[in-house]
């Protein structure tokens, strides 16, 4: 979609179904802007997520967001009803913010360290993670 960004903060809101976002594999949706990659996101077993992102030099662009998930489902083929297309996830309107969110913005959430704080819960080593969002 093409659209001109009000400010460099830019959110969005996913639902993911369980029924392509299962198990410890989940799937990956990823947001780009203008051609470059700007978030992976790690979805797993369903639900909704508001991801948000400062993105800057795009205030007052048209800029071009495209996004991917590498898992689909047809709700035909398991039975839910008689829809034969190959869904995602569902996407809200892109919406530009004014102010900072208090969840903050970025590709990652905070992680706790481990005793001595040298290491991230999911192995690495700083105060951010490897980009895995759980739902």
């Amino acid at each position: 979609m093409h659209l001109r960004a009000e400010t460099n903060l830019l959110g969005m809101r996913v639902v993911a179904q369980s029924h392509n976002s299962k198990g410890p594999e989940g799937l990956t949706f990823d947001v780009s802007v203008d051609g470059e990659l700007l978030d992976s996101v790690w979805l797993v077993d369903g639900g909704s997520r508001y991801l948000y992102w400062y993105v800057p030099g795009i205030k007052g662009k048209v800029i071009e967001i495209e996004t991917e998930v590498d898992r689909t489902f047809k709700p035909i083929r398991l039975g839910i009803n008689e829809d034969g297309r190959e869904l995602g996830v569902a996407v809200s309107p892109v919406w530009f913010l004014r102010i900072m969110p208090r969840e903050g913005v970025g590709f990652y959430g905070w992680e706790k360290t481990d005793v001595g704080g040298q290491r991230t819960a999911d192995g690495g080593f700083g105060g951010r993670g490897s980009g895995r969002a759980f739902l």
